[in-house]
């Protein structure tokens, strides 16, 4: 049980990283336009 709570934490993690830089890059460039207005 713990080596498959490790493994997806791990998983978890190396997947949630990118997903929410990503989500926060696109975030940031979507409503750049709107403050510039």
């Amino acid at each position: 049980m713990g080596f498959w709570s490790t493994l997806l934490g791990a998983l978890g993690f190396s997947i949630g990283i990118p997903i929410g830089l990503l989500a926060g890059y696109f975030f940031f460039i979507y409503r750049r336009p709107a403050d510039v207005k």
